[in-house]
C-alpha cells in the first residue's frame, strides 16, 4: 500500500507540474516548451522557471541576433524547429559543459523521442 501512496504522488506531482521532470542522474529530463527564438535556440518552462536552451551541434542563420542582419533562410530554420517541436513531447540532454557564456542551457533536444539536431541537419 505505501508502494501505491507514493506512486500516486509522484504522479500527482507530475502532473501538477506540467509534466515535466528532470533527472540529473542522466541529465535527460521532459520540459515544456515556451517559446522557439530562432533555429538553434528555444526556451522552455523546467524546473519552474523559465530557461533558454541553446541546441548543442547545430548553428543556423540568424534572425534574431542583435547585431547582425537577418540571414537568408533563417525565418525557415526557425520555422522548421518551431514545427518540430509544437505539439512534441520535449525532452532536454544537457551536455557536459551545462551552460555557454550567455548562461544558456546547452542541450540535445528531442521531440517526441526523436532528436531535433539530427532532424535539422
Amino acid at each position: 500500500m505505501k508502494v501505491k501512496a507514493i506512486l500516486f504522488f509522484m504522479f500527482s506531482l507530475l502532473f501538477v507540474s506540467g509534466c515535466s521532470y528532470f533527472d540529473s542522474e542522466n541529465n535527460k529530463g521532459l520540459v515544456q516548451l515556451v517559446e522557439v527564438v530562432d533555429g538553434d535556440t528555444i526556451k522552455v518552462q523546467m524546473n519552474g522557471k523559465t530557461e533558454t536552451v541553446r541546441l548543442l551541434l547545430i548553428d543556423t542563420a540568424e534572425s534574431v541576433h542583435p547585431s547582425k542582419p537577418v540571414q537568408p533562410f533563417s525565418k525557415e530554420a526557425s520555422k522548421y524547429t518551431e514545427d518540430l517541436l509544437r505539439d512534441a513531447d520535449v525532452e532536454l540532454e544537457l551536455g557536459i559543459g551545462e551552460r555557454d557564456k550567455y548562461g544558456r542551457l546547452l542541450a540535445y533536444v528531442y521531440a517526441d523521442g526523436k532528436s531535433v539536431q539530427e532532424s535539422l541537419l
